[in-house]
């Protein structure tokens, strides 16, 4: 017990003594930032499910192959494991790679596609919502503590539900930019999908702030 109580410390310690300095002249308690945190990273998640399997604006983001079958035989042959983008062509094939002509040629030909096989079996297994509650629960923590230098820097001071609504949907925004708009523009990923997340994401992100204001006016954080 002595030796738990000396590691807690040990980690705890300097935490504490971290986020005091990170929120400037308005110490925020900690437990609140993991309290906040995870009620923000559960409406994460169960707003990532509402937007999935009720808004349904995703319906539109996939599309089936017109001859699966024959598209399945190709990939049984290929043998292609998950894990990795299998880019077809590949420009390791060609000598000196994307400054090959041949290689310029032969996308110009086509067809061209990014493959991403996933295991067998389907990729919804309790496991995968398991990683995506415990990435949420991460993204909670995170939003709570960009929170909490908003509310408490005197260069950021967000003070009022609305301007932290906003502040949080920024955030959401630039984290889409990063991910979904990036992939879209360096690797051809459809821009539909990168439209559609980044609504789930800003709004998402919003909610969350929110949340967050609402837990500290009602547990007087910053009485």
């Amino acid at each position: 017990m002595t030796f738990a109580l000396a590691v807690s410390s040990a980690v705890s310690s300097p935490l504490a003594m971290a986020w005091e300095l990170v929120v400037d002249e308005t110490p925020v308690p900690l437990t609140w930032v993991l309290i906040g945190g995870l009620a923000a990273g559960i409406l994460r998640f169960l707003w990532g499910a509402f937007c999935w399997m009720m808004l349904k604006h995703h319906d539109d983001d996939w599309r089936g192959v017109n001859d699966g079958g024959a598209v399945e035989e190709a990939l049984e042959k290929a043998n292609l494991p998950p894990g990795w983008f299998w880019s077809l062509p590949d420009h390791k094939q060609f000598e000196g790679g994307m400054s090959n002509p041949g290689f310029m040629e032969r996308l110009k030909k086509g067809p061209n596609a990014i493959i991403i096989p996933i295991p067998k079996g389907g990729c919804m297994t309790g496991s995968t919502f398991l990683r995506g509650f415990l990435l949420n629960l991460l993204e909670g923590v995170g939003l709570a503590v960009l929170v909490c230098i908003f509310w408490t820097s005197t260069a950021l001071r967000v003070d009022t539900l609305p301007e932290t609504f906003a502040a949080c949907a920024a955030v959401g925004l630039l984290a889409s930019i990063s991910i979904h708009w990036m992939s879209s523009t360096w690797m051809g990923l459809p821009w539909r999908h990168a439209w559609s997340s980044t609504f789930d994401m800003v709004v998402g992100y919003g909610l969350s702030g929110a949340l967050l204001w609402w837990l500290a006016a009602q547990l007087d954080v910053f009485a």
